[in-house]
Protein backbone atom coordinates (compact mmCIF):
# COMPACT_ATOMS: atom_id res chain seq x y z
CA UNK A 1 0.00 0.00 0.00
CA UNK A 2 0.88 3.76 -0.78
CA UNK A 3 2.60 5.67 1.99
CA UNK A 4 0.20 8.36 0.71
CA UNK A 5 -3.03 6.39 1.58
CA UNK A 6 -1.66 5.45 5.03
CA UNK A 7 -1.23 9.79 5.33
CA UNK A 8 -4.39 10.44 4.03
CA UNK A 9 -6.42 8.16 6.32
CA UNK A 10 -4.62 9.05 9.19
CA UNK A 11 -4.81 12.82 8.66
CA UNK A 12 -8.41 12.26 8.24
CA UNK A 13 -9.09 11.43 11.97
CA UNK A 14 -8.39 14.79 12.53
CA UNK A 15 -12.10 15.78 11.00
CA UNK A 16 -13.50 13.04 13.22
CA UNK A 17 -11.49 13.75 16.63
CA UNK A 18 -11.36 18.09 16.44
CA UNK A 19 -15.47 18.62 16.31
CA UNK A 20 -16.06 15.69 18.48
CA UNK A 21 -13.67 16.93 21.07
CA UNK A 22 -14.76 20.25 20.93
CA UNK A 23 -18.33 19.78 20.61
CA UNK A 24 -18.46 17.33 24.23
CA UNK A 25 -16.03 19.44 25.69
CA UNK A 26 -17.19 23.16 25.20
CA UNK A 27 -21.11 22.49 24.09
CA UNK A 28 -22.37 22.51 27.75
CA UNK A 29 -19.91 24.98 29.23
CA UNK A 30 -21.22 27.34 26.09
CA UNK A 31 -24.71 27.18 26.47
CA UNK A 32 -24.73 27.83 30.63
CA UNK A 33 -21.75 30.53 30.22
CA UNK A 34 -22.46 32.48 26.93
CA UNK A 35 -25.88 31.41 26.01
CA UNK A 36 -27.32 31.70 29.34
CA UNK A 37 -29.11 28.51 29.99
CA UNK A 38 -29.19 26.63 32.86
CA UNK A 39 -27.16 23.76 33.57
CA UNK A 40 -30.24 21.26 33.84
CA UNK A 41 -31.40 22.92 30.04
CA UNK A 42 -27.87 22.44 28.83
CA UNK A 43 -27.97 18.65 29.66
CA UNK A 44 -31.15 17.98 28.44
CA UNK A 45 -30.41 19.57 24.74
CA UNK A 46 -27.08 17.72 24.87
CA UNK A 47 -28.73 14.54 26.07
CA UNK A 48 -31.89 14.36 23.48
CA UNK A 49 -29.67 15.63 20.40
CA UNK A 50 -27.27 12.12 21.08
CA UNK A 51 -30.48 9.60 21.42
CA UNK A 52 -31.90 11.28 18.13
CA UNK A 53 -28.45 10.27 16.96
CA UNK A 54 -28.41 7.09 17.86
CA UNK A 55 -31.36 6.79 16.31
CA UNK A 56 -30.66 7.92 12.95
CA UNK A 57 -27.03 6.26 12.95
CA UNK A 58 -29.17 3.00 13.27
CA UNK A 59 -30.02 2.98 9.44
CA UNK A 60 -26.86 5.40 8.34
CA UNK A 61 -24.22 2.13 8.63
CA UNK A 62 -26.41 0.08 6.48
CA UNK A 63 -26.65 2.32 4.19
CA UNK A 64 -23.20 3.54 4.05
CA UNK A 65 -22.38 -0.41 3.87
CA UNK A 66 -24.58 -0.80 0.83
CA UNK A 67 -24.29 2.28 -1.08
CA UNK A 68 -23.08 2.14 -4.74
CA UNK A 69 -22.03 5.36 -6.64
CA UNK A 70 -19.25 6.03 -9.30
CA UNK A 71 -17.03 7.76 -6.09
CA UNK A 72 -17.24 4.87 -4.11
CA UNK A 73 -18.86 3.38 -1.01
CA UNK A 74 -17.81 5.68 1.19
CA UNK A 75 -16.59 8.81 -0.16
CA UNK A 76 -19.91 10.53 -0.84
CA UNK A 77 -20.47 10.26 3.35
CA UNK A 78 -17.47 11.81 3.66
CA UNK A 79 -17.86 14.64 1.21
CA UNK A 80 -21.13 15.07 1.94
CA UNK A 81 -21.02 15.40 6.16
CA UNK A 82 -18.60 18.55 5.73
CA UNK A 83 -22.01 20.62 5.16
CA UNK A 84 -24.08 19.69 8.30
CA UNK A 85 -21.57 19.08 10.98
CA UNK A 86 -19.91 22.62 9.75
CA UNK A 87 -23.12 24.33 10.07
CA UNK A 88 -24.55 23.09 13.04
CA UNK A 89 -20.96 23.18 14.94
CA UNK A 90 -21.36 26.87 13.92
CA UNK A 91 -24.99 27.02 14.74
CA UNK A 92 -24.21 25.27 18.09
CA UNK A 93 -21.19 27.85 19.44
CA UNK A 94 -23.54 30.86 18.39
CA UNK A 95 -25.76 33.07 20.46
CA UNK A 96 -28.72 34.04 19.13
CA UNK A 97 -30.26 36.24 22.25
CA UNK A 98 -33.71 34.98 21.72
CA UNK A 99 -35.96 33.75 24.47
CA UNK A 100 -34.47 30.59 26.10
CA UNK A 101 -37.47 28.43 24.60
CA UNK A 102 -36.12 29.18 21.20
CA UNK A 103 -33.00 29.27 22.21
CA UNK A 104 -33.59 25.14 23.30
CA UNK A 105 -35.24 23.86 20.00
CA UNK A 106 -32.44 26.10 17.98
CA UNK A 107 -29.56 24.57 19.81
CA UNK A 108 -31.20 20.83 19.69
CA UNK A 109 -31.53 21.04 15.41
CA UNK A 110 -28.04 22.28 15.42
CA UNK A 111 -26.74 19.51 17.92
CA UNK A 112 -29.04 17.56 15.54
CA UNK A 113 -27.52 18.61 12.38
CA UNK A 114 -23.82 18.77 14.24
CA UNK A 115 -24.13 14.62 14.89
CA UNK A 116 -26.09 13.58 11.49
CA UNK A 117 -23.06 15.45 9.78
CA UNK A 118 -20.81 13.85 12.23
CA UNK A 119 -22.50 10.26 12.07
CA UNK A 120 -22.02 10.95 7.96
CA UNK A 121 -18.65 11.62 8.03
CA UNK A 122 -17.40 9.08 11.23
CA UNK A 123 -19.52 5.60 10.23
CA UNK A 124 -18.41 5.27 6.72
CA UNK A 125 -15.11 6.84 7.54
CA UNK A 126 -14.82 3.89 10.96
CA UNK A 127 -15.83 0.99 8.25
CA UNK A 128 -13.43 2.66 5.97
CA UNK A 129 -10.20 0.75 7.34
CA UNK A 130 -11.28 -2.70 6.54
CA UNK A 131 -11.89 -1.57 2.98
CA UNK A 132 -7.79 -0.37 3.26
CA UNK A 133 -6.45 -2.86 4.90
CA UNK A 134 -7.75 -5.66 3.04
CA UNK A 135 -4.00 -5.04 1.23
CA UNK A 136 -2.83 -5.37 4.06
CA UNK A 137 -4.26 -7.83 7.01
CA UNK A 138 -6.25 -10.98 6.20
CA UNK A 139 -8.67 -11.22 9.20
CA UNK A 140 -9.63 -9.22 12.11
CA UNK A 141 -6.59 -7.53 13.24
CA UNK A 142 -7.29 -4.03 12.11
CA UNK A 143 -10.34 -4.10 14.16
CA UNK A 144 -7.81 -5.85 17.62
CA UNK A 145 -5.54 -2.84 16.91
CA UNK A 146 -8.04 -0.13 16.72
CA UNK A 147 -9.60 -1.50 19.98
CA UNK A 148 -6.26 -1.43 21.94
CA UNK A 149 -5.65 2.58 20.64
CA UNK A 150 -9.21 3.25 21.54
CA UNK A 151 -8.24 1.93 25.21
CA UNK A 152 -4.94 3.03 25.43
CA UNK A 153 -6.40 6.99 23.69
CA UNK A 154 -9.01 6.94 26.29
CA UNK A 155 -7.04 5.92 29.29
CA UNK A 156 -4.26 8.59 28.34
CA UNK A 157 -6.93 11.26 28.19
CA UNK A 158 -8.28 10.61 31.67
CA UNK A 159 -4.83 9.99 33.14
CA UNK A 160 -4.20 13.42 31.89
CA UNK A 161 -7.03 15.07 33.28
CA UNK A 162 -7.19 13.69 36.49
CA UNK A 163 -3.07 14.83 36.31
CA UNK A 164 -4.13 18.73 35.56
CA UNK A 165 -7.39 18.36 38.30
CA UNK A 166 -5.22 17.16 41.16
CA UNK A 167 -6.74 13.82 41.78
CA UNK A 168 -3.88 11.38 40.77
Amino acid sequence: MKRKTYWGYGVATIADAAPYSFVTVYSIVFFTTVAGLSAETAGMISAVTIILNGIAEMSLGYVSDNWNSKYGRRRPFLIFAVVPLGVGLIALFTDFGWDETLKVAVYIGAGFLFWIGFGAYYTPYSALHQDIMKEVFFGPAPGYLELWATYWGWSCRWQWWSCWQGWA
